[in-house]
């Protein structure tokens, strides 16, 4: 099942990358200060 047509396979499991780098940043800046 390789439908990369409109997204990439491993989207399939976990959401886009400009879903989850976001907020990731957001908790390494709480860490950080």
């Amino acid at each position: 099942m390789v439908s990369t047509t409109s997204a990439p396979p491993w989207t399939t499991v976990c959401p886009p990358p400009a879903l989850w780098l976001p907020p990731a940043r957001r908790r390494r800046r709480r860490s950080q200060s």
